[in-house]
């Protein structure tokens, strides 16, 4: 099941189970549940199945260690571009359709967390920063993650999180099945929660939230990890060393199944997005959704 955040779920006709559940999750993409530098090595050896040399592949290397040793962002679609030339839609293409299992970007601890959210009900989302929507739905992909993502341009993820909630500040979730069919509503009332590695994601967690801070034990923390963390935000952090310290306990209640139609007849509903972030470039991602993202990016 694929998971939608929502402003609001009122859907005429919907007659579909509503629930409300002690927990939604925020996810972050990289260093949480992809490995960021791995990413780019499935890319790059990609690119040389599309006539790139391995001089040109160093070249990008190289680009790419002086410019993150100036503390500038390096960002991959551009070189990957300006290298591939006409290349590039077939070369970006191909790669949105390699499997998570062919890329082994995901970290060993990936898959049992987002199974842990299906089999709790969890309603879930990925909210990832970066300069490059592309870049992040390549990773996104190559992770395996089923749902909603959305990529920002601010590392404060609670502004961006706080947009999708209700009137009545609830956080409101559509389950989707493999055919983007609505097959129920959650609604978290309390207890939402973001899983980041980088201090600063978490510095405005709200007083009804709360987060974990993953520090990896194996991993060497970099600057951007680093921040000073509020005392006002303290006692509504965990710190976890990896995605299986993080507990799982959900409780689901019915609230309603949705009235019938008079003729009895109950129509599926595919669903369509009611709220749009403009400034936020959001993707879903299921099984079925590469061709249509393909045909988006006008790559078919």
């Amino acid at each position: 099941m694929a998971y939608v955040v929502e402003q609001h779920c009122s859907v005429p006709d919907l007659t579909v189970p509503h629930f409300t559940v002690d927990r939604a999750s925020f996810d972050d993409l990289d260093r949480t549940l992809a490995q960021t530098k791995l990413c780019m090595g499935v890319a790059l050896n990609a690119a040389l199945d599309f006539g790139l040399s391995e001089v040109e592949v160093a070249n990008i290397q190289n680009t790419q260690r002086e410019t993150e040793a100036d503390k500038r962002t390096f960002e991959p679609i551009t070189a990957l571009r300006e290298a591939l030339g006409d290349r590039f839609p077939q070369y970006i293409g191909a790669l949105l359709r390699t499997s998570p299992e062919a890329s082994s970007v995901a970290y060993a601890d990936t898959a049992s967390y987002l199974m842990r959210e299906r089999e709790t009900m969890t309603p879930n989302m990925c909210i990832t920063y970066g300069t490059q929507p592309l870049w992040q739905l390549v990773k996104g992909i190559l992770t395996g993650y089923t749902g909603t993502m959305v990529v920002t341009d601010t590392k404060l993820k609670w502004s961006v999180n706080n947009t999708f909630r209700a009137p009545d500040g609830s956080f409101s979730f559509f389950g989707l099945d493999e055919q983007g069919i609505i097959t129920a509503v959650y609604h978290c009332r309390h207890g939402a929660s973001m899983t980041d590695d980088r201090n600063l994601a978490h510095v405005d967690t709200p007083e009804d939230c709360y987060g974990y801070v993953l520090q990896r034990a194996n991993e060497e923390r970099l600057p951007g990890q680093e921040g000073e963390l509020p005392e006002a935000v303290h006692g509504r952090l965990d710190i976890v060393q990896g995605l299986d310290d993080i507990p799982f306990t959900n409780t689901a209640k019915l609230m309603s199944c949705g009235a019938p139609k008079p003729d009895g007849f109950h129509p599926p509903q595919v669903y369509k997005p009611t709220h749009q972030t403009k400034e936020y470039p959001t993707f879903l991602l299921t099984p079925q959704s590469t061709p249509a993202l393909l045909e988006g990016l006008a790559l078919v």
